[in-house]
């Protein structure tokens, strides 16, 4: 019997405290029209699409423009054995060592890129003017 009074006597004087745990907060009307803006779920997933939609366009404008790339590679040789014997014929002589310098270079530029471009423009127009 003591054990229930003690529970219901801490009951009663903790459920007032939990009742009022929250602020109530008073909004003006533009207040909670810019707090709707800020944390509207649609709004921030249709300015993501439009961020995605500017991001594609600027990679494909990056794809449009030709790029250039080049590379340079050198490799050096020692070689012992610098005599081939084949038998009966002469030798063979190599030289002791042996340099290789290759260079290449090379240019790209997209001829026809399948309407990207335009795709992409259009698309994001179509996104900003929705939004």
């Amino acid at each position: 019997m003591i054990k229930n009074t003690f529970k219901l006597s801490m009951l009663a004087l903790l459920l007032p405290g939990m009742l009022y745990a929250q602020n109530v907060r008073k909004l003006s009307l533009p207040e909670a029209v810019q707090l709707g803006l800020e944390n509207s779920k649609n709004l921030k997933l249709s300015q993501n699409r439009i961020d995605r939609a500017v991001a594609q366009l600027k990679t494909v404008k990056d794809e449009k423009l030709p790029s250039a790339s080049a590379s340079f590679a050198y490799n050096h040789a020692e070689i012992p054995t610098s005599t081939f014997d084949f038998g009966g014929t002469d030798p063979l002589r190599l030289p002791k060592r042996s340099d290789a310098f290759i260079g290449t270079a090379a240019v790209q530029e997209l001829v026809y890129g399948g309407g990207k471009f335009r795709l992409a423009e259009e698309s994001t127009r179509l996104l900003t003017e929705v939004a």
